[in-house]
C-alpha cells in the first residue's frame, strides 16, 4: 500500500532526485527498498531515474546492485545508453545484470554495444552472455553479424565453441553449412554441435558425405537422428558402418532413454544380427532395462540383460564386469566388451582367467601404468608369461636384490628395442605402453619399459617407483642395500634406467644407468653440444637418491651371475677388440674398413637389424666412430622402403668421405646383413617418415648442411650423444 503522505510529498516536488537522496526522507516514509522501486518507477522520468542513480549521496547510501535494478526500469534507450557509458554510475555492476540490460535494448543499440570491444571488456561480459545478445536479434541482422568475420573475432572476440553453439541455434540448415565453410577455424567438434541440428536428412548426407570427417564424433552424430531414420540408416548402411569401425553398441549408448526404448521396440525389425540384438541390448541404460519385462524375451536376448557395464574411473567405461566365479559360458560371443587385467591374479584367477580366453579369444587383456589402461591380445599375454617365465627362472633365490636387478635389466636389453618407429605417422602410442604387447613385439618407450622393468622387480621381491624428467621415465629403487667390494654394506636410495641400459645390455656392455646417484646419471643429460636436456631432472623425487654403485662393484656383481667374465670384463669387449684391429688393419683403405666393421654386427649380433635404435648407437660410438674415420659426414637414421605398405623402419647410415664419396648402407632383416647403394639406389628405394621430413623442414637427413640431432628422451641409450670423460673403449667393456 502506497505512504499517502510520501506520495503527496513527491507529486507536489520540484525535484524528487533529492527526496530519495535525502537519508532522514527516505527513513521516515520508506521501510523497503522494493518500495523505494515502486515509487522511483512510477514517479520518476528516465531523465530523473538517470540523475537519481549519478546523484553522489543516493550512491553512498545504496549498492551498485540497487542501480543496475533501477537501470532496468529505464524506457528510454538514450538513457541507457548514456548510463552504460558512464563509469562511476555502474562502477563494480555484475556482468550478468548488465548484460541482461544489453539485451533489452533494440536492434540498432544492441549492435551497437556488441561492436565496442572496451565497453564489453570494462563489463567482462562474458561469451555465454554475447550469444544471448546476439540471439535475441531478428535472423537478418543475426545472419549479417555472423557473416562478418572480423566482427566475431577481432571486435566480439567471440570463442569458436559459442560461435558454433550460436550457428546450431539457426533455424536453416542451409545458413548453418555456409557459415560452417566460412569458418574452418572451427574444430570438428564445433561441427558435429552444428550439424546435429540439421534436418534428419541433411544430417544423413553430411554423414556419408563427409566420411573422412569427424573420427570418434561419427557414433554420436548417427544417434542424433530421430529413430525411424537411426534405424533405416543402420539397415541402409551396414558396410559404412564396419568401413568406419563404427559399433552399433556406442551408437545405442549415446541415445537417451525414450529413444533407446523405441530402438529396442524395433529390434527385430532392423536387419540385425544376433551379435548386433546382444549389442543394442548391452548398451541400454539401467533405467530402459528396468522397464522391460525380461521373462517375456526369446532366451537369445536375455542373456545379453544379465550382464552389467562398467562405469568406473578404474576401467574402461562400457565394458562388461566379469566375474570368474561365473559360469564362464555366459561370456561367450562378448568378447570385445570383456577388458581385464590379471597382473595381480593368483594362481587360481589365471587358471579361470586362460579358461575365459578359450571361450572368448579375442577379450582385450589390460595392463595398467599410472593408472592408464592399455590394451592387448591373448596371445600377447601367453607369449609374455613364457617369457616371464624363462627370465625368472634364471634367477635364483639365494641370489641378492642386486643380482636379481642385474639379470633381469639384462633380460628386458636382451628382449626389448625402444620403438624403431616412434614419432612417425605409424606411431601407436597405446601399444607402445601396453606391457604384454611390448613383450610379445618386442618395442616399447620409456615410461612402458619402465613398467615392465617395475613389474618383473616386483616379481622377485623389490619394490620401485616410476619417476620422470622432461619427457622421460625411469625408476628410483629405496633403501636399496649395497654390498660393496671390500665386504661394507651401504642402504639408501638410487636410480635405474631401463630405456637407458637398452644399447649396452643388448650388445653386452657396462650398463651407465644402473643403480647411480642422481648427481650422476644427471651429467649423462648433456649432449654433445653441452646442452642440458634435463630428461633425469626431478629434484623433488630424486634429490634424495644419493647411492651410486661404483664401477668395480657393478662388474663384480655382474660377474657373479655370468653377464661378465672372471675379470669382470663385458661381453662387448671381443666385439672391440676385434673393431680396433679392423681399424689397424684397414687404415689405408676406408671403404674395406667400413664394410668389415658392418660385417662384426652380422657376426656377433645377428638381430641387429631389428634393434634400430640400439644398433644405431653402438654403431655411432664405436664401429662407424667419425672422429676414427675422419668422415666428413656420417648419418644415422631411419627410412622406410617404398614398397613396403606397412612402412617398417630400416636402419641406414650415410657416409661422406673424400675417399669413399657419398655412399648408403641399409640394414637388411631378412638376410640379416647390411647393403650398400648409392644416393640414386637409395632414394629410389626407399623414403623419409612425412614427420621426420616435416621436423626438418622438408630436408632429408643426408641432405647437405643437415646435422643429425639426437633427442635423448627417445632413444635407448646416451651413447651415440654423449662421449664424456672415460667413456672409452674400456669402459664399456
Amino acid at each position: 500500500m502506497e505512504n499517502l503522505e510520501f506520495k503527496e510529498l513527491l507529486e507536489k516536488s520540484d525535484d524528487k532526485v533529492s527526496l530519495f537522496a535525502d537519508f532522514d526522507t527516505l527513513k521516515r516514509y520508506v521501510s523497503t527498498i522494493k518500495e523505494m522501486y515502486y515509487y522511483i518507477e512510477n514517479y520518476l522520468t528516465d531523465e530523473e531515474k538517470f540523475n537519481l542513480i549519478k546523484n553522489f549521496n543516493f550512491i553512498s547510501m545504496h549498492s551498485v546492485y540497487v542501480r543496475t535494478n533501477i537501470l532496468e526500469s529505464f524506457k528510454d534507450e538514450d538513457f541507457i545508453l548514456k548510463t552504460l557509458y558512464d563509469e562511476e554510475i555502474l562502477k563494480g555492476a555484475s556482468s550478468y545484470d548488465l548484460a541482461n540490460i544489453i539485451g533489452k535494448l533494440g536492434i540498432e543499440n544492441k549492435i551497437k554495444i556488441l561492436n565496442d570491444t572496451e565497453l564489453l571488456k570494462k563489463y567482462d561480459i562474458t561469451d555465454f552472455k554475447k550469444e544471448t545478445i546476439l540471439l535475441s536479434l531478428p535472423k537478418e541482422q543475426l545472419i549479417s553479424l555472423l557473416e562478418d568475420k572480423d566482427f566475431i573475432f577481432h571486435r566480439l572476440k567471440l570463442d569458436i565453441c559459442f560461435l558454433a553453439d550460436i550457428i546450431s541455434k539457426l533455424e536453416n540448415d542451409e545458413d548453418k553449412k555456409r557459415l560452417i565453410t566460412l569458418y574452418p577455424e572451427m574444430s570438428k567438434s564445433n561441427e558435429v554441435t552444428i550439424i546435429k541440428t540439421f534436418g534428419n536428412e541433411n544430417k544423413i548426407k553430411e554423414i556419408l558425405n563427409r566420411e573422412d570427417d569427424f573420427d570418434f564424433q561419427k557414433e554420436s552424430l548417427i544417434a542424433s537422428l530421430d529413430v525411424p531414420y537411426l534405424i533405416d540408416f543402420i539397415k541402409n548402411n551396414k558396410e559404412y558402418l564396419v568401413k568406419n569401425e563404427l559399433s552399433i553398441g556406442n551408437i545405442i549408448r549415446n541415445l537417451g532413454e525414450e529413444k533407446q526404448k523405441e530402438v529396442f521396440l524395433n529390434i527385430d525389425n532392423m536387419g540385425f544380427s544376433l551379435e548386433e540384438k546382444q549389442d543394442v541390448i548391452l548398451f541400454l541404460k539401467k533405467e530402459v532395462k528396468d522397464k522391460i519385462e525380461v521373462n517375456n524375451l526369446k532366451e537369445e536376448y536375455k542373456r545379453a540383460f544379465k550382464f552389467e557395464l562398467a562405469h568406473d574411473n578404474d576401467l574402461l567405461a562400457n565394458v562388461i564386469l566379469v566375474n570368474l566365479e561365473d559360469d564362464l559360458e555366459e561370456y561367450r560371443g562378448f568378447d570385445k566388451y570383456i577388458y581385464l587385467n590379471p597382473e595381480k591374479y593368483n594362481k587360481e584367477e589365471q587358471e579361470k582367467f586362460f579358461k575365459l580366453c578359450e571361450i572368448c579369444p579375442d577379450l582385450n587383456v589390460v595392463s595398467s601404468l599410472n593408472k592408464v589402461n592399455y590394451y592387448s591380445k591373448v596371445n600377447e599375454y601367453k607369449d609374455s608369461l613364457k617369457w616371464i617365465e624363462s627370465v625368472l627362472s634364471k634367477i635364483d633365490d639365494k641370489y641378492t636384490p642386486l643380482q636379481k636387478i642385474a639379470i633381469i635389466d639384462n633380460e628386458i636389453g636382451k628382449k626389448i628395442s625402444y620403438a624403431p618407429d616412434y614419432d612417425t605417422e605409424l606411431t601407436n602410442e597405446q601399444d607402445l605402453r601396453a606391457m604384454w604387447k611390448i613383450i610379445s613385439t618386442g618395442y616399447g618407450v620409456c615410461n612402458g619399459i619402465a613398467r615392465l622393468e617395475q613389474y618383473l622387480l616386483e616379481k622377485v621381491g623389490i619394490e620401485s617407483k616410476i619417476v620422470s624428467g622432461v619427457n622421460h621415465a625411469f625408476l628410483k629403487l629405496e633403501n636399496l642395500e649395497i654390498e660393496k667390494a671390500d665386504g661394507s654394506h651401504v642402504k639408501g636410495n638410487t636410480i635405474l634406467d631401463p630405456t637407458w641400459n637398452l644399447t649396452e645390455q643388448r650388445y653386452g656392455a657396462k650398463p651407465d644407468c644402473f643403480l647411480v646417484s642422481y648427481e650422476e646419471i644427471r651429467k649423462l643429460d648433456i649432449d654433445k653440444k653441452g646442452i642440458d636436456q634435463k630428461c633425469h631432472e626431478n629434484d623433488t623425487d630424486l634429490k634424495d637418491a644419493t647411492l651410486s654403485l661404483e664401477e668395480q662393484d657393478l662388474r663384480n656383481v655382474f660377474k657373479s651371475v655370468g653377464l661378465a667374465d672372471k675379470n669382470g670384463f663385458f661381453p662387448i669387449k671381443s666385439m672391440i677388440d676385434k673393431s680396433n684391429l679392423l681399424h689397424e688393419k684397414y687404415k689405408n683403405d676406408k671403404k674395406k674398413n667400413v664394410e668389415e666393421q658392418l660385417k662384426i654386427l652380422e657376426e656377433y649380433y645377428p638381430d641387429f637389424a631389428s634393434c634400430q635404435n640400439s644398433t644405431m648407437n653402438i654403431l655411432g660410438l664405436i664401429l662407424l666412430d667419425k672422429e676414427k674415420f675422419g668422415f666428413k659426414r656420417r648419418v644415422l637414421n631411419r627410412v622406410y622402403n617404398k614398397n613396403d605398405k606397412n612402412k617398417k623402419p630400416v636402419l641406414f647410415t650415410f657416409i661422406e668421405d673424400e675417399q669413399l664419396g657419398e655412399v648408403f648402407y641399409y640394414a637388411d632383416g631378412e638376410n640379416k646383413k647390411f647393403i650398400s647403394l648409392s644416393k640414386k639406389e637409395f632414394e629410389n628405394q626407399f623414403e623419409c617418415y612425412s614427420d621426420d621430413l616435416n621436423r626438418a623442414n622438408g630436408r632429408k637427413p643426408w641432405d647437405e648442411k643437415i646435422e643429425e640431432k639426437i633427442d635423448l628422451t627417445k632413444s635407448s641409450g646416451n651413447v651415440i650423444a654423449v662421449k664424456k670423460e672415460g667413456h672409452d673403449d674400456e669402459s664399456v667393456r
